[in-house]
């Protein structure tokens, strides 16, 4: 479990030979036995333990380990560690209230679908319902499923209009022209069925 602080791995490298030296930060760890067992394997990742001439570890009052080692040509590596104080973490946001929706209605088709806003308002000019051509194409012998698209650029309000395209497209498709006796006048009625009542919509 995560404490209040948080544990520096340090390791200290002493250069007699060059004259040098320097302090590097090796990891960072929530838990004292986490940084412990970094600062353990810190020189060993590296080296063979065999590789030192002297190699020694220690651990202090607090139970954080400490290692001296010493090199062949003369080097004095130091790992230990630093406990600082953790900044506090921040607070996860608070749960946002899912918007009210009215239970749908079989029996009045007035229930919204799932994805839908339950906030948004159809406008009153706007149809009830809307037609749009997908075609599929088939490769004899060699399709099975076929290949479907939407094959009008056009959303269609009436479904007499719908139909008279989706036959000039096959009609096309074939080379031939769609004839006026071709169209079918009992689709009128329908239209007028269906739309009818989207004047009223709130």
């Amino acid at each position: 479990m995560a404490s209040s602080y948080l544990y520096h791995v340090m390791r200290h490298t002493d250069d007699q030979h060059n004259g040098g030296e320097f302090t590097e930060l090796r990891g960072t760890h929530w838990t004292l036995a986490e940084a412990n067992a970094a600062a353990r394997k810190d020189l060993l990742n590296s080296w063979s333990r065999d590789f030192f001439e002297t190699y020694e570890v220690t651990t202090d009052s607090d139970g954080m380990v400490d290692v001296e080692a010493t090199c062949p040509e003369g080097e004095i590596m130091h790992v230990y560690i630093k406990r600082k104080q953790a900044p506090p973490r921040p607070q996860p946001p608070a749960p946002k209230a899912a918007p009210k929706s009215k239970p749908s209605s079989s029996k009045t088709g007035k229930g919204a679908a799932s994805h839908a806003d339950a906030n948004v308002q159809p406008h009153a000019l706007a149809p009830r319902h809307v037609w749009i051509i997908v075609q599929t194409d088939y490769e004899h012998h060699t399709d099975e499923e076929g290949r479907s698209h939407v094959a009008s650029h056009l959303a269609f309000d009436c479904l007499e209009h719908a139909n008279r395209d989706a036959r000039l497209l096959l009609l096309e498709a074939a080379g031939q022209e769609l004839d006026d006796d071709d169209s079918d006048p009992d689709f009128e009625e329908e239209c007028d069925e269906l739309n009818r009542g989207s004047a009223d919509a709130p």
